[in-house]
């Protein structure tokens, strides 16, 4: 596992690197200084000024980019505020800082230029549509909320596990913003807080999507833009984990044991994964990372490369473990089902299911970690085609006809001709990577 992270950091490092000299070409240097922020927090460090920003280097492996319209005071560090003030954290008690010791994780002992901090896209709060939410409230008939500073979850499922989620998707709220900085994409703020619904039971989440898309759906949750919210449920409930755990009630002793263990850590892993997955959708579309009206009409959709939609939230649904989490962490249960499900296919076959998206609904749903491979071999050995590449998705007009000949010239300019090599090097890539099946959640289970 080390190793596939290790080459990504490095792919990443060159990109990051040209793009921070690029950018600050006009930059004068002030020495060390100590920054306040508009909203009371202090940076220090060796401090460059250009027209609009400070960009701040506090270690040798981090650099901390500041608009200058967030901040406060610029002073030498001896004037700065006394050392209980200074030492205030860059995450104030109450936020969720706990994903950022991740990244510093991920980052720790390689000499890369962090990507923006940007306060006002990582850590700026979002208003809350007070009236959507009310509507929210009586479509599930809920009493409670849960908000933090991008996402508000209605639910009449567990509080905390509400809050638990919560937590978590403002983790990956942080690693997309960064990762529009990587691939140099402007970020559109939303105009309100990202909406959940999490309800208690799979009867009730049954009744949101007959409420939302007109009968129940075969799925662990959604993300819908034409309503622009996400919905989940206690997968807890579930009706295959209910009735096993019944069924090992009644048999009682190593049984039960055993199989309310294995529903613990089914529920915890697919709850993650699946809203971390469904979030980034939800993320991707609000930030303008993918076009939402993309969905809005057929023309556009079919112009919207759907193997590189989910192939991309792909790479955030990774629940936390001892490796870190989404974009931080390899997915090892898409590394499984990769290998298992899939032979290697023709060059024909491969270029079809890039530029045609009735290859991918064909598979009602097989070509899912085919989708994620593609896209995690592209940002592992063709980094710069693919920010390219999504570069020229986010500019897509709507209702823009694209050719299946456009298609294709567009996949071979940023990532070469799909061709016999091609599908050769990628497979050889994917055989190499290490699989660790202690990270994988329980099998063939429910």
């Amino acid at each position: 596992m080390t190793q596939p992270r290790g080459r990504r950091i490095c792919l990443f490092v060159v990109t990051l690197v040209i793009a921070w000299v690029s950018c600050n070409a006009q930059a004068e240097s002030l020495g060390k200084k100590r920054i306040q922020r508009t909203d009371g927090t202090w940076i220090t460090g060796e401090v460059e000024e250009t027209p609009t920003e400070y960009i701040v280097r506090v270690t040798r492996s981090a650099t901390v980019t500041i608009p200058k319209n967030q901040v406060k005071a610029v002073l030498p560090v001896e004037e700065a505020e006394s050392p209980a003030v200074a030492e205030k954290s860059e995450h104030p008690e109450g936020t969720d800082g706990f994903a950022d010791a991740e990244i510093e994780k991920l980052l720790e002992g390689t000499d890369i230029v962090r990507p923006v901090s940007d306060l006002e896209l990582e850590e700026g709060e979002l208003p809350l549509n007070e009236e959507s939410v009310e509507e929210m409230k009586a479509i599930i008939g809920a009493a409670g909320i849960v908000t933090t500073k991008h996402v508000v979850v209605v639910y009449t499922g567990p509080e905390q596990a509400a809050k638990d989620i919560a937590r978590r998707l403002e983790a990956v709220w942080r690693w997309n913003i960064r990762f529009m900085r990587i691939i140099n994409l402007p970020v559109r703020l939303p105009e309100y807080k990202l909406e959940l619904y999490y309800v208690d039971s799979r009867e009730e989440f049954d009744a949101l999507c007959t409420n939302v898309e007109g009968g129940p759906m075969n799925a662990l949750g959604f993300f819908t833009p034409v309503t622009n919210r996400s919905h989940f449920y206690n997968m807890m409930s579930e009706r295959a984990v209910k009735a096993r755990l019944e069924y090992a009630r009644k048999v009682g002793g190593a049984v039960r044991t055993r199989e309310e263990n294995l529903a613990k850590l089914w529920a915890e892993y697919q709850t993650l994964e699946v809203t971390q997955h469904e979030l980034g959708h939800h993320i991707h579309f609000a930030i303008g990372l993918f076009p939402r009206f993309a969905f809005m009409d057929i023309v556009s959709l079919q112009a919207k490369p759907t193997w590189l939609v989910e192939g991309t939230t792909m790479q955030f649904e990774i629940p936390p473990s001892a490796e870190g989490g989404s974009f931080g962490a390899f997915n090892h249960e898409r590394l499984h089902q990769f290998r298992r499900y899939y032979p290697k296919p023709s060059p024909d076959f491969l270029k079809l299911f890039l530029v045609d998206n009735q290859v991918w609904y064909s598979g009602g749903g097989y070509f899912y970690p085919m989708g994620w491979a593609l896209v995690y071999y592209m940002r592992e050995k063709k980094p710069a085609g693919l920010a390219q590449y999504y570069r020229i998705i986010a500019a897509r007009d709507p209702g823009e006809e694209i050719s299946y000949s456009q298609r294709e010239r567009e996949i071979e300019e940023c990532f070469g001709k799909i061709n016999q090599e091609w599908v050769d090097e990628w497979w050889d890539f994917m055989s190499k990577l290490e699989l660790k099946r202690s990270l994988l959640p329980p099998e063939n289970y429910p």
